[in-house]
C-alpha cells in the first residue's frame, strides 16, 4: 500500500504523542530510581545527616492505567530517602473509608486500584536512609481527587439520541491540567430515564463519553441502521440497551467517512510496513452495561477503510447476542488492515441465544498485516500486543466457529486467558496459540450437546467440567437486576472463582 502523506493536524498529533512519549521515558527514569540498575549510593553518597522531605503535591502524578483499572501515583527522586510509606483510601462513602493501599514503596510510584465515580486521598511519608544517618521527613503530602466526571451536557429524557446529536456541535476535546490526558466530552443519561435511537449517531473526531450514574438509564435502539459511528476514543456507561431493531454490521462501528484530522497507524508507529490504516488512539470502553439482541457485531470496522484501535476494553458488562451470522468484534469487513493492540475482557456474562456456525468471534483481515501496523521485522519484539480475557462467563460465542480467525501466532502477542467459563464455545486455541507468549489457567470448558468440545482447548487451556448451570436461550430483562439471570456455577467451578464474579457473590 502506498504510504499516505502525514497532514499538517497529523503531524500535530505525532509530535504532541511523540513529546507525551518523551516525557514519560524521562518520567520512567525518574519514578522507577529503585530498579533501574543504578545503586542507592550512586544517588546519596553526598546526602547524609539529612531529615528528608516528603514530595510536594505538585509534584505528585496521578494517571490510570490504559483500561483504567488502576491509578498509577509518582513522584520526583527524594534524594537520601530510603523509601516511602504510602496509602490510598477510598472515601466514596463517606461514612466507611476504606484503605485500598497501604505499604512502604522503594521506589517513586506504584499502583492501586481505581474505579470510575470515586473519591480517593493519597497520603505518601518520605522515610529517611538509615545507612546516612538521614531521618524521616516530619510532613506527610496528601492529595485528594476524584473520578467523578462532570457531563458537558445533561441530555433530557425520551431524548431520541439520533436527533439530537444530529443537531449537536460536539466541542473539540481538551487537555486535563492535572494528568495531561484527553478530556472526553462527557454527555450524561439521567438515571432512570428511557431514551430512544432512531438512526445512526455520529460523533465526528472527538472523544466522548455517554454515560449515566451507577442507577443506569434505559436505551432503545429503533432504527435498522442506528450504531455508534466513532473516530475517536468513546466510552458506553451505565446503560441499558435495547438493540433488538439494529442491523448495522456493529452496534459500535469505526467510521466509512473519517475526517482528515485522524490520524494513521504511522504518525505513532514510525516503523510501521503497514500503512494507511486509521488509529483510534485514545481507548474505546464499554463498562457496567446490559444489551440485548445484539444481531451483529458488538464493534466492525469500516466498509472502505481499516482501523487500529490501541486500548479496548470491555468490563462489568452482560451482552445478550441474537447473532446467527455476524461476528463478535469485526476487524475484518473491509477486507483492509485493521486489529486492537490492547485488549481487555473481564468480569462480563456474554451468551447467544442462537447457534452460530456461519462466522468466528473475533476476526482479523492479515495476521501478517496487523503484525506490521506497529513495526516491522517478522518475529517482533514481546509486548507488541497485550490481550486479557479474564474472569468471564461466555456461552454459545459461537457453536460452530473458530473463536479467532487471522490472529497473529506470534511470541509479539502477549495473551492472558484465566478464570473464565466457556460453555458451548468452540475452538479457543485458534485465538490464544502456541506461539504466542501465553498464560492461562483456571479456565473451565463445557458443552450441553450444541457444540463439540476441542481436544486442544481441553487438554491445554481448559478443564473439562459441567459449571452446573443450564445454558440460557431467551433474551435478559433489562428491568431485572443481572438481566434475570442466575448463572451461579457449582462445585469446583465455583470454589475455583472461575467466571463472571457477579455471580459468585
Amino acid at each position: 500500500m502506498k504510504k499516505k502523506q502525514i497532514s499538517r493536524r497529523n503531524r500535530l498529533f505525532l509530535w504532541t504523542w511523540q513529546g507525551c512519549l518523551l516525557l514519560g521515558a524521562a518520567g520512567f527514569l525518574m519514578t522507577s530510581c529503585a530498579q533501574d540498575g543504578f545503586t542507592e549510593e550512586t544517588f546519596e553518597t553526598n546526602v547524609r545527616n539529612t531529615q528528608v522531605e516528603s514530595p510536594s503535591a505538585d509534584n505528585i502524578s496521578i494517571k490510570q492505567n490504559s483500561s483504567g483499572t488502576e491509578q498509577i501515583i509518582s513522584w520526583p527522586v527524594v534524594l537520601g530517602a530510603g523509601g516511602f510509606e504510602c496509602k490510598v483510601v477510598d472515601e466514596s462513602d463517606e461514612a466507611n473509608p476504606e484503605v485500598i493501599f497501604e505499604n512502604v514503596v522503594d521506589g517513586c510510584s506504584f499502583r492501586a486500584k481505581r474505579e470510575d465515580d470515586a473519591k480517593y486521598r493519597i497520603f505518601i511519608h518520605a522515610l529517611g536512609n538509615k545507612k546516612y544517618n538521614n531521618t524521616d521527613a516530619t510532613n506527610t503530602t496528601e492529595v485528594a481527587y476524584n473520578t467523578i466526571v462532570e457531563p458537558y451536557k445533561v441530555i433530557p429524557a425520551n431524548t431520541d439520541l439520533a436527533e439530537f446529536f444530529d443537531s449537536e456541535d460536539i466541542p473539540d476535546n481538551k487537555i486535563d491540567e492535572v494528568t495531561k490526558e484527553v478530556k472526553a466530552i462527557a454527555y450524561n443519561l439521567e438515571a432512570g430515564a428511557s431514551y430512544t435511537m432512531s438512526d445512526t449517531v455520529s460523533f465526528g473526531n472527538r472523544k466522548v463519553l455517554l454515560y449515566s450514574t451507577k442507577a443506569g438509564a434505559d436505551l432503545k435502539i429503533t432504527g435498522e441502521k442506528a450504531m455508534f459511528e466513532i473516530q475517536n476514543g468513546f466510552t458506553m456507561r451505565n446503560l441499558r440497551i435495547d438493540a433488538g431493531s439494529s442491523n448495522s454490521t456493529g452496534l459500535i462501528m469505526c467510521s466509512n467517512t473519517p475526517d482528515t484530522s485522524v490520524p494513521y497507524n504511522e504518525s505513532v508507529y514510525t516503523e510501521a510496513a503497514t500503512t494507511g490504516s486509521y488509529l483510534i488512539y485514545e481507548p474505546v470502553e464499554i463498562k457496567n452495561c446490559m444489551i440485548k439482541d445484539m444481531k451483529k457485531a458488538l464493534i466492525s470496522t469500516a466498509a472502505n477503510y481499516g482501523w487500529v484501535l490501541r486500548v479496548f476494553t470491555i468490563m462489568n458488562n452482560i451482552i445478550q447476542m441474537d447473532n446467527e451470522k455476524g461476528y463478535f468484534l469485526d476487524f475484518y469487513g473491509s477486507g483492509k488492515s485493521s486489529a486492537f493492540k490492547e485488549l481487555l475482557i473481564q468480569n462480563n456474562t456474554i451468551y447467544n441465544i442462537k447457534e452460530n456456525n456461519s462466522q468466528f468471534v473475533i476476526r482479523f483481515g492479515n495476521a501478517s498485516n496487523a503484525v506490521k501496523l506497529f513495526g516491522t521485522n517478522n518475529n517482533p519484539e514481546k509486548g507488541r500486543f497485550n490481550w486479557q480475557i479474564s474472569n468471564n462467563t461466555l456461552i454459545g460465542v459461537f457453536t460452530a466457529k473458530d473463536f479467532g480467525n487471522n490472529i497473529p501466532n506470534n511470541a509479539c502477542v502477549t495473551n492472558i486467558m484465566t478464570d473464565n467459563i466457556f460453555y458451548n464455545v468452540w475452538r479457543l486455541q485458534k485465538f490464544i496459540q502456541g506461539n504466542q507468549t501465553r498464560t492461562y489457567y483456571n479456565n473451565y470448558i463445557w458443552s450441553d450437546g450444541k457444540t463439540s468440545i476441542d481436544g486442544t482447548d481441553k487438554s491445554t487451556y481448559c478443564t473439562e467440567m459441567d459449571p452446573g448451570f443450564t445454558a440460557p436461550d431467551t433474551s435478559i430483562d433489562l428491568t431485572k437486576a443481572g438481566g434475570g439471570l442466575n448463572l451461579t456455577p457449582s462445585g469446583t467451578v465455583f470454589t475455583s472463582g472461575a467466571g463472571d464474579p457477579r455471580w459468585l457473590k
